[in-house]
């Protein structure tokens, strides 16, 4: 339940980025999808369509990317400071404070010797680097 309260506080936080928000703070709900998750469970209520002009926002797709921005970043934050183990949140925090040594005999390597990343990254993917959301640590491993 904790774990759905904090998750909830950030995407409020996001939400509260996008516009007027109705409630300035989580509310509880004895709800079972929310009691019976084994995860951080959360009901998102976006607007009223009771309310003509906050139905007209929601037919908007800017406005739909951005209430979808909001909550993702909101849950984004929540697993990047708490990651859970064995997950992609948590294999990213090991890869930003990795130790990661300097060669000695090869600072030049490190310290921006033309070259090109060979997209695969010991110690933190198996996978060449695809995808924008794991950045390439090419700064990390350049070959001459």
């Amino acid at each position: 339940m904790r774990a759905s309260e904090d998750v909830a506080t950030h995407v409020l936080g996001g939400l509260k980025r996008v516009g007027n928000n109705h409630k300035p703070n989580i509310e509880r709900a004895n709800f079972a999808v929310l009691r019976t998750s084994d995860m951080p469970a959360m009901l998102v209520e976006t607007a009223f369509i009771s309310n003509a002009d906050e139905e007209k926002r929601l037919t908007d797709p800017a406005y739909q990317r951005k209430v979808a921005g909001a909550v993702v970043d909101g849950i984004n934050t929540y697993f990047t400071r708490q990651p859970p183990p064995g997950t992609l949140f948590a294999a990213r925090a090991e890869a930003d404070t990795w130790p990661w040594p300097v060669p000695a005999a090869r600072p030049d390597a490190v310290a921006g010797a033309a070259g090109a990343c060979s997209g695969y990254h010991p110690r933190t993917s198996s996978e060449p680097a695809r995808d924008a959301a794991m950045p390439c640590r090419s700064d990390r491993f350049r070959t001459p």
